[in-house]
């Protein structure tokens, strides 16, 4: 797989109206809050990345885990990152599923955030939990003792995954 470009772009940005406290021109009762953010795979114009996947994935007894030697790239195949580093991960927990806990695991873990770490995507009836992690070559190398990412929930619930690899 060749990949051509890659980034990530973050923008988050809200207005708020204040009722009290304020001066005497009008302009002072609206503030725009924003921290907006664009990058490539690391910082530099070179983009170490070589595996990419967006995929579903479906808890089988409240457990799944995320294979980063199996990656679903498109078309039925998958990709084996060993030897690369997680970019970014993020997962997104579909409305109307229950909390979703990703984790370190005790099967050939992969860590890019330590080895005791713990993040939950929440659930919620009407929207997405979203969880996203950019690590710009500050993992560990995928390797067959060390390529999952343990996700645990409720029953046989879905969430989508996208990883870059490189």
């Amino acid at each position: 797989m060749a990949l051509s470009s890659g980034k990530l772009r973050v923008n988050m940005s809200a207005k708020a109206s204040l009722t009290s406290g304020i001066g005497v021109s009008a302009s002072d009762t609206i503030f725009q809050h924003s921290l907006p953010m664009t990058r490539t795979f690391p910082d530099t114009t070179a983009l170490p990345a070589t595996v990419v996947g967006s995929f579903a994935l479906t808890l089988s007894s409240s457990t799944a885990f995320i294979d980063l030697t199996a990656v679903p790239v498109g078309n039925g195949l998958t990709s084996d990152a060993t030897g690369l580093k997680l970019q970014c991960l993020q997962v997104q927990n579909r409305a109307g599923n229950g909390n979703l806990t990703l984790s370190y695991g005790t099967s050939s873990p992969y860590s890019f955030a330590g080895t005791s770490w713990s993040n939950v995507v929440q659930g919620h009836a009407t929207h997405r939990g979203i969880y996203l992690q950019s690590c710009p070559e500050g993992a560990g190398d995928v390797s067959t003792a060390a390529k999952n990412i343990l996700c645990t929930g409720t029953g046989t619930e879905s969430f989508d995954v996208m990883v870059i690899l490189g």
